[in-house]
């Protein structure tokens, strides 16, 4: 009789993140994911490269094959966010200064990803463990409450540390069951040396990073309805802002430079 052939599913490396083109990033991040179970995203970039072409070729009708392009590029853009959560690890290219900016950061007590082996060649593998994206409608009030003021302090202490992630958004938060939250990509993380000497100097640094973590951390747990809503959101994120500026660390990174809170 002869021998059962036993067959096993062969996990992957698949590029999941998502050029301008909408073709995936030869050295973005890599997700492990079934033989086979891309093929949806497979047809959302031949979807992508259909409408890029007719966009392009529209004339008149420019504005409405736009558009489809954009609308289009969303699905190729969803549809490697499901590969992603396919996937128990993630294989990342870091950079020396991003290595040098993730032990600043850890040093400052900012709760930050870190891997589970360096490959080499500049990559590193991620274990995703019980970490999930923060956006979740149904967490209770007091865990989403527990959430936001875990933001609030990373982001304090990212500005006092003297670093800028410049890409603050749902995505690059992530929490575990137990509420705690920690910082992932600083693909786009920058580190500067010397304190703001004045107001708009510090403004002018950290800004984004403060405007997107007020708006997420405002939206987290709330809807609104834009425009309509809009007013109300930016209130909100302003009274964030204020939040995370009064945040004790910051008042101490402050003292030295009295300027930038005149």
């Amino acid at each position: 009789m002869a021998e059962e052939t036993k067959t096993k599913n062969l996990f992957l490396p698949r590029p999941i993140s998502t050029a301008e083109s909408g073709r995936a990033e030869k050295r973005g991040t890599r997700a492990f994911v079934e033989r086979g179970a891309d093929e949806r995203e497979k047809e959302a970039l031949k979807d992508v490269e259909r409408k890029r072409k007719r966009a392009e070729n529209a004339g008149p009708d420019f504005t409405v094959k736009h558009q489809e392009y954009r609308l289009a590029f969303q699905r190729l853009v969803n549809a490697r966010k499901e590969l992603a959560d396919r996937s128990d690890f993630f294989l990342k290219p870091v950079t020396r200064r991003q290595k040098r900016i993730r032990d600043l950061l850890l040093r400052a007590g900012v709760r930050v990803e870190e891997p589970i082996q360096d490959v080499g060649r500049g990559l590193e593998l991620f274990e995703r463990g019980s970490w999930r994206q923060i956006a979740d409608p149904s967490r209770p009030v007091p865990k989403q409450n527990k959430i936001k003021a875990q933001i609030r302090d990373i982001v304090a202490k990212m500005i006092s540390a003297g670093v800028v992630h410049n890409h603050l958004h749902y995505g690059n938060f992530v929490v575990n069951p137990s509420g705690e939250a920690k910082l992932i990509d600083l693909s786009l993380a920058e580190r500067h040396a010397g304190k703001p000497q004045n107001k708009e100097e510090f403004l002018k640094r950290h800004q984004s990073d403060l405007f997107a973590a007020a708006k997420l951390i405002a939206m987290l747990g709330k809807r609104y309805q834009l425009p309509q809503d809009r007013s109300r959101l930016v209130a909100d994120a302003a009274r964030e802002v204020n939040a995370i500026l009064k945040h004790p660390r910051l008042k101490a990174y402050f003292k030295t430079r009295l300027a930038v809170t005149e």
